[in-house]
This record gives structure tokens, sequence and C-alpha cells, in this order.
């Protein structure tokens, strides 16, 4: 009990010796109560809520005449609380074997009195306590939930731990050091290390709690730990420690919200198990709704969006397991979830999961050019997240080619080369070997490994690739067709950065009268080639002969692309350099 105890007090936990950081959350709770009466401290599973109250119970008892406490999880336990408070306040009804006059007694006393604290503990069902909610009080309501929307009750969120804070409280509960030690005073390698764990389990109080106990316990060192979870995480998080278990392990903890959110809506469920496979954070609706035929029947309805995808969402947000950041779509999933959810699913689960994952992430993965650059960026993370599932699984069909092969263009347009290369790389062997040795996408796959050598200025490593590509083409798809202008184009642009003008400008010539003859004179891509060929006569002086094509290439540009793209800013920047070469050329 706390020093200054409170002539009525019922809390049921101890003070956690080990209580750490959550300084903002504290002090969120008190304004919320002391301004509107009740407040809802809500958040997933394991992440302190309940310890969060019993801290704050005993920070601000003194403040209150009476402290009670009653369990909300369900209508039984709701029921067996209001008893214990009816006896805690030795009310006349106490003995009442009818628990409907013992609630009533109880609610009775509540609006007779001021200055109480009442906290009703895991109301993650807001109905079996909204007659207390809907009432004015003289006291205040704290409640612990899961529950995301908690209506006229101010909402105060827990998060998981700050790398400080995890590494804090796990060097403390492991007792590396004293329950009052500043982290300064654990060594530098245990302070690593206390954070490499901190990451590892997402910053998790539980997990944290529940891995601090395990070193203790076991007598086991940081390092020990760290190399435990990583190679046997699934045992561990199914365990407790021996001296006080207090709480559930983690994966009781989530598979049990996991089942509630499956008996509710199959389609969260499965949402929730496709997440698993995904980075964890910002995960893009586009990803449920652009990729839903690859996920599954209970996906159906969800290619649209629309009312199924929100009620989706929605389902699997209302025990915290997800969070929805409403400003751009996109949805984070806890670390520890991810991995408690894989635990759950056997290997060839987690199989159908991981390549499911693939395939929908491929259909929500555009062609990568200056208008989808802004989907790109939100899938990212995704897609190498996926490129890892690809080689894990060893999967072997075109989508997961496609897949890299994009994902690989975008690294490239951030001229992110390392990341960018493997990615290639990859694709281009299951192209090969899917498709055979002849086919346009291998062509594809080729010239785009070519334009990362290229741009790196790795051109004896580019050219065999891009010849190889036009030759592919050129049997695959006949002498006029708009992919062997582009191969052509690449090949010359290759040789002109090799000073090579001679062989680049018939390449050049050639790509531009096919692309003039097939897409029309308008076209961005015939720009395109009129803008190439024009600064190879740039490069060579020859600025009368590269001014024409300029003039023409940004006419079309003009016409066809958004002021802002690359290439009309280019096309403006080139010609403006031209102008000013030719009137130096004049005053000579």
């Amino acid at each position: 009990m706390p020093t200054n105890t409170p002539a009525v007090w019922n809390v049921p936990h101890p003070r956690n010796l080990f209580f750490t950081g959550r300084t903002q959350v504290l002090d969120d709770l008190r304004q919320a109560l002391m301004g509107k009466g009740k407040a809802a401290l809500s958040g997933m599973g394991g992440v302190g809520k309940t310890q969060t109250a019993v801290e704050y119970a005993y920070r601000h008892c003194g403040e209150y005449g009476t402290v009670l406490w009653a369990g909300a999880d369900s209508e039984d336990s709701l029921k067996a609380g209001y008893a214990a408070i009816a006896a805690k306040l030795n009310l006349l009804e106490k003995d009442e074997t009818n628990r409907d006059v013992v609630i009533a007694a109880v609610k009775r006393w509540l609006e007779e009195h001021a200055g109480w604290l009442l906290i009703l503990d895991n109301a993650d069902d807001l109905g079996l306590v909204s007659d207390l909610l809907r009432s004015e009080w003289r006291g205040h309501i704290l409640l612990t939930t899961r529950a995301h929307a908690t209506g006229g009750v101010s909402k105060v969120e827990i998060l998981k731990m700050t790398p400080e804070e995890g590494t804090l409280f796990l060097l403390r509960r492991a007792k590396v050091i004293g329950v009052d030690d500043a982290l300064g005073t654990a060594t530098e390698a245990d302070q690593e290390l206390a954070t490499e764990i901190t990451w590892e389990v997402g910053g998790l109080p539980l997990a944290l709690d529940q891995a601090g106990a395990f070193i203790e316990e076991e007598q086991r060192s940081l390092a020990e730990y760290l190399e435990l979870y990583r190679t046997e995480g699934a045992a561990l998080r199914k365990m407790r420690g021996g001296i006080i278990a207090d709480h559930e392990p983690v994966t009781i903890t989530f598979s049990l919200a996991f089942r509630q959110v499956a008996g509710a809506n199959a389609a969260a469920a499965d949402m929730l198990r496709a997440c698993a496979f995904l980075a964890p954070e910002a995960i893009p609706e586009e990803i449920f709704t652009s990729g839903a035929g690859e996920l599954g029947e209970n996906f159906t309805d969800m290619a649209g969006g629309g009312l199924g995808l929100v009620k989706m969402i929605g389902e699997a947000g209302r025990f915290s397991l997800i969070r929805r950041n409403a400003r751009n779509g996109t949805i984070e999933i806890h670390r520890v979830v991810q991995q408690v959810l894989k635990d759950e699913m056997d290997a060839e689960t987690q199989r159908l999961w991981a390549e499911r994952v693939v395939r929908a992430l491929n259909a929500s993965f555009p062609e990568v050019e200056h208008r989808t650059w802004s989907l790109c960026e939100k899938l990212l993370a995704h897609a190498q997240e996926a490129a890892g599932l690809i080689g894990a699984y060893s999967f072997e069909f075109n989508e997961a080619a496609r897949l890299l092969d994009e994902t690989g263009c975008y690294c490239l347009e951030l001229a992110q080369y390392g990341e960018a290369e493997p990615l290639y790389v990859r694709s281009l062997s299951i192209y090969e070997k899917v498709l055979g040795p002849e086919h346009p996408d291998v062509a594809m796959s080729l010239s785009n490994l070519a334009a990362l050598y290229y741009y790196q200025g790795k051109y004896a490593e580019a050219e065999p690739l891009y010849v190889c590509a036009l030759s592919i083409c050129e049997k695959a798809l006949g002498p006029e067709h708009p992919t062997v202008a582009m191969s052509l184009n690449n090949l010359a642009m290759l040789y002109a950065s090799q000073v090579k003008y001679a062989e680049a400008e018939p390449l050049h010539a050639r790509a531009l009268g096919i692309r003039e003859k097939v897409l029309g004179p308008e076209h961005p891509d015939v720009a395109m080639s009129l803008s190439n060929l024009a600064a190879l006569y740039y490069y060579q002086g020859k600025y009368a002969e590269a001014e024409p094509l300029l003039v023409r290439a940004l006419g079309i540009y003009e016409k066809t692309l958004e002021p802002e793209h690359p290439n009309l800013l280019l096309g403006q920047k080139n010609y403006t350099a031209l102008l000013q070469k030719m009137r130096n050329e004049t005053e000579e």
C-alpha cells in the first residue's frame, strides 16, 4: 500500500518497482481526469496499460479519499469487482446474493460521494460500463482498454516504449543495474545489448518484462538472451517468469486478441496475417485494395475499397492489434504482434501468406515513372521486405520477378545502387528460368541491370547487357517495335557517354524513326529521342543541328507532360544552355 493511503484503497496490485518512463502519459492522464473526470488509457495488449494505471493510483492516491478498482474484461468480472468494492466500502448491501442490488448500491455510493478514483481495468467492451461513462460524477473514472474508439471519454494513447525507456527498464528488470539507477551506470556494452533486445521486441513492455524475468531467473547474460531470442523467439514468447506470474505471456496476450478478431471478421483476421509479412510501419491500404485479388477469398469485396475495407480495418484495430494513420491511409502493426501471428502458423501456412503478400505487392506496385513516385515511395519498404520473402522461400514466378524489377527501378531512381543491384540480378534469374533466355521480359530485365551499371560509369559491364537485350527484342518483337527503339536508345546513350559519337548517331536516328512511325509524331518518347539526338549534336558542337530538334522536343513535352515533369524541366534547361552556347559562338 502507498504510505499516504486514502481512507479506502482496494487496488489489487503492488506498485511496480521497475516502472520506468511514461512521464508524458501520466501527465496527460492527470490533465484528462482533472478536465472531464473520465479518461481512457488506450493501447494494444502488453503495452503496459494496467501498470501505468497502477502507477497513477500510487502517485496520486493522496489526492483522493477513496481509490477503487474493478476488472472489466467481462460482465462476470465487473460484477465481482462491484461486490469487492461494496465489501471494501462496508455497504449494507455487501452480503446480498442478488448482484444487481449490490451494483445499484455501489453506484448510489458513487453518486453521493466526491473525491474518489475508480479504475476499470481491461474495459475492452465499453458497453459493459456505458452507464458509468454517461453519468456525471464528483469523482474520477480511469479505464484501461484496447478499444481504439472511446466515444466521449478523453483518450490517452499509450504506445511502445522509446529505445531509451525500454533499455533502462530492461536493465533494471534484469537486475543488471539497481532499480533506481540511471542508464549511465550500466556499461556501454550492456546498454548496446539492451537496446538491441528492445528493438527486437519493438519496445513492448510485456516482452521486455518477460526478457528481464528470464535473464534474472535463468542467470543468463543479455548477450545470451539476445541470441536465444533470435533463434528460439517463438518458445521464449510463450514463457512467463516463474517467480512473478502476474500476467499472461506475450503469445497468449496477442493470440487471444487475434481469435476475437477472427471470430468477428474473417477478412480482418486475414489482413492481420498479411501484415505479419510486411514491414511493420506505414503499411499502405493500397496493398489490400489493388492486391485484394491475391489475398484470398475473404478479400473479394475489398478491391474497390469502400465500406468493406473500413469494417475490416476497424475490426482489426478494435483490440489495438493495428493502428491506422487516417492522414495518409496507412496501418502500423507491432513487431511482436507480427512474430506471434507467424508463431501461430505452421510452415505451410507461413509459405502461403508469404506468397500471397508477394503477389499482392506486385499487383499494388506501379510501373515506375514520375507520376507514380509517391506510391512507389509508400510501397518501397514493403517491397524490400517481400524481396526477402522471395529469397527465403525461393519463389520463382513472374509476379515475384516483376516486383523485384520494379523495386529495383525505383531504387535506381533514388540512386540507391547497392539496393538495386541484387533486386535486378534476382529478377533476371527468375525471368530466365521461368520464361527462357529469349523472352522480351528477359530483355527488359537485362536493360535495367545495364542501366544500373551505366549510371555508375561501369560501361564495360553495361554494354554486353544492352547488346543482348537489343538482339532479343529484335528477334522476339520485330525490328520496328517500340521496345526495340528503347533498346537502341539505351545503347546509343552508352556510346555517347564514351564519346563514341559515330556509333551512337545511327542508333538514335533509328530509334527516332521507329517511334515516329509507331507512336506518332507527338508522343513523349519521340520527344525523348529528339532530345537525345540533340544532346549528341550539342556535345560535338553542332549547335545549329541540335536547336530544331530541341525546339520540337520541348513543344511535345509542353503538350503532353505536367509542368513539373523532370523531362520537361531538363529539356528547358538544355535549351537554355544551347542558346547560351550559340550566343557565345556568335559573339566570338
